[in-house]
């Protein structure tokens, strides 16, 4: 299976934000220098955090935005062609209803 440039791109964010997500927090939390410096591991473990949701919320965005296209922007774009005028999918488990 070969990946499109964009869905590698979607992988990797992933990676990124599993990895701010568990182990570099942990690293954190075990150093002993955040208590000789608290304002910087504040200032650091805020922006892991941040890092952490931006990388995982580009990601999913990404992977959501694979059936659009092969190019980011052919898939932004496709998309927001879509957004107002497409079709709205149905659940695929839901009832139909009867008027």
């Amino acid at each position: 299976m070969v990946l499109s440039p964009v869905s590698g791109l979607a992988v990797a964010l992933g990676v990124l934000a599993l990895a701010l997500a568990w182990p570099v927090p942990v690293l954190l939390a075990r150093a002993k220098w955040p208590a000789a410096a608290p304002g910087l591991a504040l200032t650091l473990w805020q922006s892991i955090a941040l890092a952490g949701g931006i990388s995982m919320i580009g990601s999913l965005l990404l992977f959501g935005l694979e059936p659009f296209g092969d190019d980011l922007w052919a898939r932004i774009s496709a998309a927001l062609g879509n957004l107002f005028s497409g079709p709205l999918p149905r659940p695929p488990h839901s009832p139909r209803r009867s008027r």
